[in-house]
């Protein structure tokens, strides 16, 4: 509309200049052609004469008025273009202006989310504090005023190293990120851990201006963590190391044939804990422990409650093997002479133990020797060789002969027991448990077989045909299936390809899941990964079976890609009594939650276990109130 109003104008303005040339023209002719300049005298006749004035107009007149409107065009033109660029210049304008203040307004954004929710500081080049934001402020207890101006050495803790500091110096003066986890120290002194990335700020020249630091505080975990770690080697109950601490002692030991260890037996145990009650019995285990302690401090040795009634003394001293049986009985008869009072009663106990002294596989050997002592009804007994009977001999040959049977005539047999989702209310998954179907039609369970079926080196035959089995039967369903891999499969390089050829010819192999018991035993976690690599390049998916149980690694667990972690029995049975098991599920089925992991919750009898795991978080169930273990699929249970 502007660019036509113009065009209008410069229209007018040419007509208008026209009229004014032609009158103009007109005037110049009449004076030129009726007045004589040098007679200074009017022609008499006013009339003009038409050859005159229509030569004078046609020669000069419009050829003029031409000229002119040609140079008005062009200039209206260039007038109305100008217009139109500048409205064009005008309307960018604006619109980058617009762009501009949305883009500010982001950028706001994103600033206040990242102070609400980052820890953020920046020093110049020498390391000075230029910047603090809230988040920071509040983590270490300082005013903006106390730390601005200030190192970061104002947070220094004792216990971090002065390499760490050198080395991360190093890396961001070559301008590179240094991240690492680092302790801190707060005002009032209390400790804090971050995860920390220094970032260098470099000029238009790449020289360092300033370092920028992102922080995250991850105490509450790493103290969760540790809490959790603890509570897998101490006793619930008494607070005691238990057998896992136990093991990674015996472990640590660099001579493990100079150490001594002795198991204690509480006698008739279960007699006391029928008759006066589980609240009575672990009283007398308190008593118990707290005996032990204060018998063994002052002989350097050290106690732990191992599971049910039993306790151990390891010497780490490395005494004699004279002096530790000496050490021992005196402790013992001491306790003997003990009266533990509960319920307005004193009551006496006995004890049976096992010795195993200046020996390698003192914990199987000093086991040995308390079962020897409770068999035959003594207070003491040291393990010597011949205490391997030939009845235990001949208990193993027959079961070695069992199995080597049942592979043979393909009597191994895979029983699904069914996994329930708690979210859909539906089983969504079965694991495939080996049973062996005798002569007689007996179902065995593999409590009889699978001990020896690992010493005698049949369990990967054993696995072989498992996977054979339960890849057959579950060829046609859509249901997801885990099979059980031990360490020896893992490691024996036949069963990995035989696993592997029959993912490729299966036709859904996405629905396969690999169950590993992570135990002490497990030397080489890169064979293991190397495994979980392989299948998964299948789109299988990997479980860690029994965690809780007893050694779970929680570093190797981030590493290991895992998809299912499956908590113990031993955890799960006792979570609507024992308030200690309650506490550590919720805070496994916690901890996988933040790493994207599911739970399957193992040996649920009971409606009240399922409602509790349910508002825990747990995402499966697995136990006899789903599903006992079948040949044929329960799809249906009633709940």
């Amino acid at each position: 509309m502007k660019d036509s109003n113009s065009f209008k104008n410069a229209l007018f303005h040419i007509f208008t200049l026209f009229g004014l040339v032609t009158l103009g023209r007109i005037v110049y002719d009449y004076k030129t052609v009726y007045y004589d300049p040098y007679n200074n005298a009017k022609l008499k006749h006013l009339s003009i004469p038409e050859t005159v004035f229509t030569s004078r107009f046609q020669d000069s007149v419009f050829v003029d008025i031409l000229s002119i409107s040609f140079i008005f065009l062009i200039l209206s033109l260039l007038v109305a273009r100008y217009n139109k660029t500048n409205r064009l210049l005008n309307e960018s304008l604006v619109k980058g202006q617009d762009e501009l203040e949305l883009k500010e307004k982001f950028l706001s954004g994103y600033i206040k989310a990242l102070n609400s929710s980052t820890i953020l500081t920046s020093t110049d080049s020498k390391g000075v504090i230029t910047y603090v934001n809230k988040q920071f402020i509040k983590l270490s207890g300082y005013s903006k005023e106390e730390l601005l101006g200030k190192t970061h050495s104002i947070i220094k803790h004792p216990e971090t190293l002065e390499s760490v500091y050198y080395e991360m110096w190093r890396t961001i003066q070559s301008k590179q990120v240094w991240s690492g986890m680092i302790k801190g120290l707060r005002k009032d002194q209390t400790t804090f851990i971050n995860n920390i990335f220094i970032t260098p700020i470099l000029d238009k020249d790449e020289n360092i201006v300033e370092y920028l630091t992102t922080r995250t505080d991850i105490t509450s975990l790493v103290e969760s963590k540790e809490k959790l770690e603890k509570s897998f080697v101490t006793d619930k109950l008494t607070n005691l190391p238990n057998r896992n601490q136990l093991l990674s002692d015996i472990k640590v030991i660099d001579h493990e044939e100079s150490a001594n260890l002795a198991l204690l037996n509480i006698d008739s145990f279960k007699d006391l804990n029928d008759f006066y009650g589980y609240e009575v019995a672990d009283s007398i285990l308190l008593q118990v422990a707290l005996s032990l302690q204060k018998l063994v401090f002052s002989r350097n040795l050290h106690v732990y409650k191992l599971p049910s009634d039993e306790f151990a003394i390891f010497d780490k001293e490395c005494l004699s093997g004279a002096d530790f049986i000496e050490n021992v009985k005196s402790i013992v008869l001491q306790l003997v002479e003990m009266k533990f009072e509960t319920l307005n009663q004193s009551i006496g106990i006995n004890f049976s133990v096992g010795i195993a002294v200046e020996s390698d596989g003192i914990l199987t050997k000093a086991d040995m020797a308390l079962h020897n002592a409770k068999k035959n009804n003594k207070d003491f007994v040291v393990y010597t060789q011949e205490l391997n009977t030939e009845s235990k001999i001949s208990d193993n040959i027959k079961k070695v002969t069992l199995l080597k049977n049942s592979l043979n005539n393909d009597q191994i047999i895979p029983y699904f027991q069914p996994i329930y989702n708690l979210k859909s209310k539906k089983i969504e998954k079965y694991e495939c448990l080996a049973r062996i179907v005798d002569d007689r039609g007996f179902v065995i369970p593999p409590l009889h077989f699978l001990n020896v079926a690992i010493k005698s080196k049949l369990y990967p035959q054993l696995t072989r045909m498992i996977v054979t089995k339960s890849f057959e039967f579950f060829k046609d369903k859509e249901y997801e299936f885990s099979i059980n891999i031990s360490m020896e499969d893992i490691k024996t390089h036949e069963v990995v390809e035989f696993i592997i050829d029959s993912l490729k010819t299966f036709h859904n192999p996405s629905r396969v899941v690999f169950e590993i018991l992570e135990t002490e035993e497990i030397q080489n976690y890169d064979v293991m990964k190397k495994f979980i690599q392989k299948v998964k390049e299948y789109g299988c998916k990997i479980a860690i079976d029994d965690f809780g149980s007893g050694y779970s690694n929680f570093v190797h667990i981030l590493e290991l890609q895992v998809d299912y972690l499956k908590i113990d029995a031993s955890l799960v049975k006792n979570i609507t009594h024992c308030k200690q098991s309650e506490i550590i599920t919720k805070t496994i089925i916690d901890f996988a939650n933040a790493l994207d992991m599911k739970t399957i919750a193992e040996f649920v009898e009971d409606q009240k276990s399922l409602e509790m795991l349910e508002i825990m978080g747990a995402n499966y169930i697995q136990g006899y109130y789903i599903g006992k273990p079948r040949a044929h699929l329960i799809e249906n249970p009633i709940i």
